[in-house]
């Protein structure tokens, strides 16, 4: 069963429209809900952040790519300065005859909304990849997406996200994992 199947179209305007509703409405948020004890959560000023997630990618016009495909990945972060981060990954995986390798990018503001974070971000990707009957292909793009983060306690967070790429074609990225916000204090 291919992506255009589930409304892929409808789905990615509903997705666009939140991420603009998210970046126009709380753009300027840069306060955190206090808890019981009045503090911020743990890792909330961290400088690193290192995750891991799975996923599924959901491709769109990719040669040799028809089907929905299970994926996991790897992320590190930097942060900039308050709600800023720079982040770098790898996203992996094979599947009904199928390679898919993407190397990405990325700069992400992070918007506290009570007690979560929403983010967006936008950034640049390389895919190695290689489709069913077709040869291998390196291809340059790039993406936007946008997610929530909630802290779990200590210093692990649980992240969701989409991620929409251009390039080859278009394919979106829902996936779901830990982050582990390291150090202290803001850059």
């Amino acid at each position: 069963m291919g992506a255009k199947s589930f409304g892929y179209h409808n789905f990615m305007t509903s997705m666009w429209s939140s991420v603009i509703f998210i970046l126009l409405g709380a753009g300027g948020a840069s306060a955190w809900a206090q808890d019981s004890t009045g503090s911020r959560p743990q890792g909330s000023d961290a400088p690193y952040e290192f995750g891991l997630h799975l996923g599924n990618l959901l491709p769109n016009q990719i040669s040799g790519v028809e089907e929905i495909m299970a994926l996991g990945g790897v992320r590190a972060g930097y942060r900039l300065a308050g709600g800023s981060y720079a982040e770098a990954g790898f996203i992996s995986g094979n599947g009904e005859g199928v390679r898919w390798k993407n190397a990405h990018v990325d700069i992400r503001m992070d918007i506290p909304i009570e007690n979560l974070l929403a983010l967006a971000y936008v950034g640049a990707d390389s895919v190695y990849f290689q489709g069913v009957g077709h040869a291998q292909k390196l291809i340059f793009g790039g993406h936007a997406g946008g997610g929530i983060m909630a802290h779990l306690g200590g210093t692990a967070w649980f992240r969701a996200d989409m991620k929409f790429s251009f390039s080859p074609g278009a394919s979106l990225y829902i996936g779901a994992g830990l982050v582990f916000r390291l150090g202290s204090g803001t850059n």
